[in-house]
């Protein structure tokens, strides 16, 4: 199970795979995108890369060109689902939504 910090890290890194593969991505950029929302910092992001990592998400390869960290991640196949499982998480919950309201709405006819 991922927190909210590595749902979101695993969201930036999943809208920014070409061809839902892989990608390369400087530690600037995954803060920039990562920016409104305060969660990720520079302390935190390492330990949050390799706690994806460790939980079979994604790989990485570390490297730095011009004093800049480059990171190239490889999505795992659960990592490829993420979108998916999001997408179907939410769908549950609007399912589970309608069929309340339309339960209220049926108890109070009868």
């Amino acid at each position: 199970m991922i927190n909210k910090r590595q749902r979101l890290l695993l969201k930036v890194i999943t809208d920014n795979c070409v061809n839902g593969d892989s990608c390369l991505l400087s530690k600037s950029s995954i803060i920039a995108f990562c920016a409104n929302l305060k969660l990720i910092n520079d302390s935190n992001l390492l330990n949050l890369l390799k706690s994806l990592e460790n939980s079979d998400y994604i790989d990485i390869v570390y490297s730095i060109k011009n004093d800049t960290q480059l990171y190239c991640i490889t999505l795992h196949p659960k990592g490829k689902n993420f979108k998916t499982e999001s997408k179907m998480a939410i769908q549950n919950i609007k399912n589970r939504v309608l069929i309340t309201i339309l339960c209220a709405c049926i108890s109070y006819i009868v």
